[in-house]
């Protein structure tokens, strides 16, 4: 038995395009069975990649200002989630609880993120354990989400992870390589540290047929045309994600056997040269914050590196890159009932990316929406099955989050962005406006020694963070609540 398994894993790690998901089922049963060490596999990542194990698997989910910003969201959220439970949210059986584990697109500190969107539903409270740039290994084997759900019990999981392990820390000028001078395309098969096949793997080629059947041929073409750039390390570390997913839905299943898992799918993320940022008042911090974080880090500086020159070129190889993670996800859910997939390729346009991986709040709230829908249907059916009721009709396994077109109203959107009353027309606005202005105007008046005045300006700067708060409310909840095209 362990012959055949150093043959699977040595299969994975030098013929990854003969690797399969039955190959990936049968690592998961012998790892949970202990045939195999729990260090496998990173073990078996680290020699695909050639680097360290903290090259591999190093998050700044919790260093630095990125660590200081995810607590606070965190702690934030956490207590708005017991806030509710302490209002018996349960009491009402058709309310929805739910465990997130995930990165950045769960928990972006300066976003309304899918996270933010779903628990604007009122039917849908959820526990969050994201942590921006954190890693599908980590969140795998730090098992964090483990106590939550004995503790938490919850209706539905959701997880998404995969976008940091496959982008960050420029590991991605190992997955992907540009054309080197004096080699050329057609003789470029010949060199392995290059291009290692010209062609979409064929159990991940019928999704290529499906977007040329919606009439999105551009986008089939650029997937094709970036594939011939995937590196081996790529798709030997595909397989090793596939291994990771297959073995967290195995273990998740054997406790909780119809319990809705749901994953997702990044949209293409984009190279900053191809981001278009138009002005908008809702994101008036973009530029500056692109500036400081320095964007172009994640994707387009370590392409040039790789040796990629042209925009459209970095940008078809990233479009391959996770299409087929997008594909191996489904592939690895379809094998395990109850497990649901978010798709959300193609939903973006280049002004509505905020940077290089992350797409604007507008966005994310399609994706929220996509993700609230698709959940009270799966619990539905999770309902009907505990009450042990014959399912004659399946619910689908994928939603896309662009067929979600519906909008909030301006009060729905307010209340998502401030925790009191939504306002019920702009009287109240105009009212509470006036209040801020005359408060503080009665205020400076009336001040006339010095500590007066430092109080003066305690309490007026006090009352302009309040007033920021309450504006930048009202436009995020004007430019959700509006109709686009």
């Amino acid at each position: 038995m362990k012959i055949y398994l150093k043959g699977l894993i040595k299969k994975l790690k030098h013929r990854p395009l003969e690797f399969e998901l039955k190959d990936a089922k049968v690592l998961t049963k012998a790892l949970r069975q202990k045939l195999l060490p729990d260090t496998i596999i990173r073990e078996t990542a680290i020699q695909i990649l050639d680097l360290s194990e903290r090259g591999i698997f190093r998050s700044t989910a919790a260093d630095g200002g990125l660590g200081f910003f995810n607590k606070i969201s965190r702690a934030k959220r956490q207590d708005l989630f017991w806030d509710r439970m302490q209002k018996d949210f349960r009491k009402e059986k058709s309310n929805i609880v739910v465990v997130a584990e995930g990165d950045s697109w769960f928990e972006h500190p300066f976003l309304q993120d899918i996270v933010d969107h779903i628990n604007r539903n009122e039917d849908i409270a959820v526990y969050s354990l994201a942590s921006a740039a954190d890693w599908l290994d980590n969140m795998l084997f730090q098992g964090e989400y483990i106590d939550m759900l004995s503790v938490i019990k919850p209706d539905v999981f959701l997880v998404s992870a995969g976008g940091n392990d496959l982008l960050g820390d420029k590991k991605i000028g190992i997955m992907c390589r540009g054309i080197v001078q004096g080699i050329t395309e057609t003789n470029v098969q010949n060199c392995p540290n290059y291009i290692y096949t010209q062609t979409i793997p064929e159990r991940f080629k019928q999704g290529l047929i499906d977007l040329e059947k919606e009439g999105r041929q551009a986008e089939a073409d650029a997937i094709r045309a970036g594939v011939k750039h995937l590196t081996k390390e790529f798709f030997g570390f595909l397989n090793i994600m596939q291994w990771q997913y297959d073995y967290l839905f195995a273990c998740l299943r054997a406790k909780y056997e119809i319990m809705p898992i749901f994953t997702q799918s990044y949209d293409y993320a984009i190279p900053q040269i191809l981001i278009k940022r138009p002005f908008e008042l809702a994101y008036w911090y973009q530029r500056p914050l692109n500036e400081i974080l320095q964007s172009g880090k994640w994707i387009e500086t370590a392409m040039r590196n790789a040796e990629f020159y042209e925009p459209e070129k970095m940008h078809s190889s990233i479009k391959a890159m996770l299409y087929l993670f997008k594909h191996m996800v489904i592939e690895t859910a379809a094998s395990y009932k109850y497990v649901y997939h978010i798709d959300s390729q193609g939903l973006t346009k280049p002004n509505e990316w905020f940077d290089e991986i992350h797409i604007k709040s507008h966005k994310f709230l399609q994706v929220g929406q996509a993700y609230a829908n698709a959940m009270r249907k799966a619990v539905a059916l999770r309902n009907e099955l505990k009450k042990g009721s014959t399912i004659t009709e399946e619910i689908p396994r994928v939603y896309r989050s662009m067929d979600t077109t519906e909008q909030p109203s301006f009060e729905q959107a307010y209340r998502a962005f401030r925790s009191e009353k939504s306002p019920s027309n702009w009287r109240f606005i105009g009212l509470k406006l006036l209040a801020f202005g005359l408060v503080f105007g009665i205020l400076y008046w009336f001040s006339q020694p010095v500590a007066c005045k430092l109080a003066t300006l305690v309490i007026g700067l006090w009352i302009l963070i309040k007033l920021y708060g309450f504006l930048r409310a009202v436009v995020l909840s004007y430019v959700f609540s509006k109709k686009r095209e």
